[in-house]
Formats: C-alpha cells, structure tokens, sequence
C-alpha cells in the first residue's frame, strides 16, 4: 500500500501478510528501529518471531508475487468478486457499496460512498451478519467483522 499510494509512513506494521498467512508480524519504522535489540535497549520476543515455517511461507509468497503479472490478475479476479457481490445485493434490494485495490477488498450495506472509519461505522452491521452467516452456509468464508478487510486467497 506504501508502494501503490506513493506515501512514506513514519511506521508499517503488517501481520499474517508477511508469513504468506502464517501467524506472524512485522514493523518498520523510522525512530523504532533503533530501540529495539540488538540496536537498542528494548527485547521484543514472541512465540512467533522468526519463525521458519512462517518465514519459508512468507518468503514463497514474495517469489510468487514479483511473477510477471501477478498484480494484474489479482486486480482481475478481486474486480469480478466485488462486482459479483455488489451486483446481486442490489438485485436482492439491498444498498450496498464495495472497492478493491489488488487483491484486498471490503464492501458494507450503506446507501452512501465508503471514503472513510465514519462512514463505514454507518452500515448495517444487522445485514452483514446474516449475510455472514449465510456465505458460510454455503462455505464461502468471509471475516467475521464488517470493518476488516477481505483479502483473495
């Protein structure tokens, strides 16, 4: 996301991403770096830190992004779901508003555009539960939260 909207942030932190979905995270930062081990006088350990399995995955996942157009075709199928899902809600009668960027997207049951946490607190978080649990009895598993964003697997 950095990359994508041209910005330098003061801190990234990112989570199962970086373990290509293993449990395990990671954070950058300019003036957090240099207090933490071996550099600085802080010892952050975890059950997860440096985990082979994690890494190994994380690693496997970065080879497979920076394959020729793999961006492109996330883009494509990530366009087609949220289209699809935004589709037939409003078919069904439903207000409903969606966007993605690659292969992460989110949608919520608002009549409004979504630019902003104020405006996606206004949906109908009612309506994305049974729409939850429904997906899930047909197997489709989406995150339980309305506010957390999906990603393609």
């Amino acid at each position: 996301m950095v990359e994508y909207f041209g910005i330098t942030p003061d801190l990234t932190t990112l989570g199962k991403i970086v373990g290509g979905g293993f449990p395990v995270g990671a954070y950058r930062g300019r003036d957090v770096m240099g207090m933490v081990a071996p550099a600085g006088p802080v010892y952050q350990p975890g059950t997860f830190s440096g985990n082979p399995l994690a890494m190994a995955a994380g690693i496997q996942t970065l080879k497979l992004l920076k394959e020729p157009g793999t961006y492109e075709y996330l883009d494509k199928i990530t366009s087609e779901l949220v289209k699809g899902i935004i589709d037939a809600g409003k078919k069904a009668g439903h207000a409903i508003r969606g966007g993605y960027i690659s292969g992460m997207f989110g949608f919520f049951f608002t009549k409004g555009p979504v630019y902003n946490f104020k405006d996606a607190k206004i949906s109908d978080t009612a309506k994305f539960a049974r729409f939850h649990k429904g997906m899930l009895e047909e197997v489709y598993i989406f995150h339980l939260h309305h506010l957390r964003l999906g990603l393609q697997a």
